[in-house]
């Protein structure tokens, strides 16, 4: 899954990251 992190790290500007499974906001 790092590379959805990744993904998710650079849509957030890399201050949050949303889990595509869950939905839900990681800070």
């Amino acid at each position: 899954m790092i590379q959805i992190s990744q993904l998710n790290k650079s849509l957030h500007g890399g201050g949050h990251r949303v889990d595509i499974l869950t939905g839900i906001d990681l800070t």
